[in-house]
């Protein structure tokens, strides 16, 4: 698994709009979020070994309209993981 920091060219509706609609048609994605801060958008990608995320990094994600840097952090090791989270009020009682 893999975390990769996405800065686009620009982040006009048009530019967002496109890259968004791009990265919901790949598979390898796993999940994508729009940041506040130092980059655009942070995306998951769970691949096989490093050979195949370089294919998946060059072929695919930088080819993403608007992408103009990525900085990835391979995850060495998944310590917690929560599939759902109770956001009910009663939860936070």
């Amino acid at each position: 698994m893999v975390f990769i920091q996405i800065k686009l060219e620009a982040t006009s509706r048009r530019h967002l709009e496109q890259f968004n609609a791009a990265v919901k048609k790949m598979d390898s994605i796993q999940s994508c979020h729009m940041m506040a801060g130092g980059f655009d958008y942070l995306l998951k990608v769970r691949c096989r070994n490093m050979e195949e995320y370089r294919v998946i990094l060059t072929d695919q994600i930088n080819r993403l309209p608007g992408v103009h840097q990525t900085t990835t952090f391979p995850v060495m090791e998944e310590v917690k993981r929560v599939i759902g989270v109770d956001l009910s009020d009663a939860a936070n009682s």
